[in-house]
């Protein structure tokens, strides 16, 4: 477990937990929703991984039947975004990152970072170097502020390596002070990519997925209708592959994680 306290100072709402049937990619409402969007709003406060447990708790099947999970918060406890993003990846569901929706800052990232699927807009994601609060250095020598600074540093880098973060995000993140931003661009979003590498893999080698009908449809100046039929022709077959395969894992993780019976 990663040995950050937070990322982000500031005064801002605590996380809030809900359904909605409005469409963080677009803003507008579901026209035939199978499964709602969960929203993460706010900033990510120490215990909330336990009032996103409840969340879920309160109707497990609403949670696993969810389309995907969009975040909007400047941050907060890295310990808590740590959490909530292993239960997001444990979960398997979809993160969405939009600009209709607000921005994800600082220790938020951690949570789209561990997700096995994410939708990311340009621009909508800012990183910094973690940080440890003033009144847990003021009172040291400056050895002991290298030595707990240094010891943070490499915590965040090795955390952020098991995520398949690729390392010139990583060194990114680092180079900005806690005062800073550095906003995702396009090309960073690219090499961050929509998934881990063994959740890629995992789809390619199982379930058909094909990475090089993704590029083409990413790329505009290719894009055609026919791309799109197929890219969502394909689409649908891998999802309902990947739903069937990790069903139980999920089940049987949420489970353990809630103390609760989902199946009956």
């Amino acid at each position: 477990m990663i040995i950050i306290i937070g990322l982000i100072s500031g005064h801002v709402n605590a996380a809030d937990f809900s359904y909605s049937d409005i469409s963080p990619h677009t803003g507008k409402e579901i026209s035939k929703p199978i499964g709602k969007y969960i929203y993460i709003n706010g900033n990510i406060e120490a215990g909330d991984t336990i009032k996103f447990q409840e969340f879920i708790k309160k109707d497990p099947w609403e949670y696993i039947f969810a389309k995907g999970i969009s975040i909007s918060s400047k941050g907060g406890s890295v310990a808590d975004a740590v959490k909530i993003g292993d239960i997001i990846k444990n979960t398997y569901k979809h993160i969405v990152i939009s600009r209709h929706t607000g921005p994800c800052l600082s220790s938020c990232f951690f949570v789209i970072a561990s997700a096995t699927e994410r939708d990311i807009d340009t621009g909508a994601v800012g990183i910094h170097r973690p940080y440890y609060p003033k009144e847990k250095l003021e009172n040291k020598t400056l050895k002991e502020v290298q030595e707990i600074n240094d010891a943070l540093y490499t915590e965040t880098k090795k955390y952020l390596e098991l995520l398949n973060v690729p390392r010139n995000l990583s060194e990114l993140m680092l180079s900005r002070t806690s005062n800073e931003i550095y906003w995702l661009t396009k090309s960073d979003k690219i090499n961050l990519g929509r998934r881990p590498l063994w959740y890629e893999e995992f789809l390619v080698t199982i379930c058909g997925f094909d990475k090089e009908l993704e590029r083409k449809f990413d790329n505009p100046l290719i894009h055609s209708e026919s791309v799109d039929d197929e890219y969502f022709s394909m689409l649908e077959k891998v999802d309902n592959c990947s739903i069937n395969k990790v069903e139980n894992e999920k089940i049987a993780y949420m489970e353990q994680l809630l103390k609760i019976k989902i199946l009956k």
